[in-house]
C-alpha cells in the first residue's frame, strides 16, 4: 500500500468518524430538521400544560418545523459534542450560557430585520438585556442541553448514521433545498405581513404574490405570539 492509498484511507474514516459523531455537514443537516420538529412538539405540549389549549409554535410557514430550535441544536452540537463524556454541570453551564445567548440574538436579528418579537421575559423575575431572556429560561436550556448531548445525540448520530448509508446524498440536499426555500418564503411573508401593518402598498410582483397567498389572517394563525416592536 502507497503513502496516496494510506491517506485516502484515513481521510475516509475521519469522514465516516465525524458522520457518527454528527459533525458531518450531512448530519447537521438532519439534526437541524429533526430538532426542529421536536422543538415545536415540545413546545406545543408546553403551552398546553401551562395555557390550556394548543397554540402554533410553528417557526416558518410550511410543516411543523421551528428554525430557532434546529439552529439551537446545531450549535449545541458543536459546542458540546466534544464534552458529551464531561460532568453534567459542566455541560449544563455552557448549554445555558450558550442558550441565553443563542435567545438574545435570535430576538435582536428578528427585531432588527422584521420589526417584530415573539417573545419578551421582562415582566418575569430576573429577566436580562431588556426582557430578551432570563435566568430561568437559561436554566431550562442547560438542562434541556444535557438531555441533548446525553441521551438524544447518540441516538440520532446512530440513526443519521443508517439513513446516509442508504440514501446517500440525495435525500439530504433535497431535504435541505426545501428547507432553505421554506425558509426564504417565510421570510418574506412575514417581512410582507409587516409593510401591510406599516401602511406600505404592494409595489413588486413578489410582494402581490405575498398579498395573495399569504394574508394577515393565515400569518396571525401561524405566528400567534409575534407583536411589531412599538417605534
Amino acid at each position: 500500500m502507497n503513502l496516496y492509498q494510506e491517506s485516502v484511507i484515513v481521510a475516509e474514516e475521519e469522514r465516516q468518524e465525524r458522520s457518527a459523531n454528527g459533525m458531518h455537514l450531512q448530519s447537521l443537516v438532519w439534526i437541524f430538521v429533526v430538532c426542529s420538529v421536536l422543538g415545536v412538539l415540545l413546545e406545543t405540549i408546553f403551552c398546553y400544560i401551562f395555557k390550556g389549549y394548543l397554540e402554533c409554535r410553528q417557526g416558518v410557514i410550511y410543516g411543523p418545523f421551528n428554525q430557532i430550535y434546529g439552529f439551537g441544536a446545531v450549535l449545541l452540537t458543536v459546542l458540546l459534542h466534544k464534552l458529551r463524556e464531561r460532568h453534567v454541570m459542566m455541560v449544563f453551564t455552557v448549554s445555558a450560557l450558550a442558550g441565553g445567548l443563542f435567545e438574545v440574538v435570535c430576538s435582536l436579528v428578528q427585531e432588527r430585520v422584521f420589526g417584530t418579537v415573539s417573545w419578551d421575559y421582562s415582566w418575569m423575575p430576573i429577566s436580562l438585556l431588556g426582557g430578551r431572556t432570563n435566568l430561568l429560561y437559561m436554566a431550562f436550556f442547560g438542562a434541556l442541553g444535557v438531555v441533548f448531548i446525553k441521551v438524544l445525540y447518540p441516538l440520532l448520530c446512530r440513526w443519521i448514521g443508517k439513513l446516509l448509508q442508504k440514501s446517500k446524498n440525495a435525500l439530504t440536499w433535497t431535504v435541505a433545498a426545501l428547507m432553505a426555500l421554506n425558509l426564504c418564503i417565510s421570510g418574506v411573508a412575514v417581512a410582507r405581513w409587516m409593510e401591510r401593518q406599516n401602511g406600505v402598498p404592494a409595489q413588486t410582483k413578489i410582494d402581490l404574490l405575498a398579498d395573495s397567498y399569504y394574508p394577515d389572517e393565515i400569518l396571525q394563525n401561524i405566528y400567534p405570539t409575534m407583536v411589531r416592536v412599538s417605534q
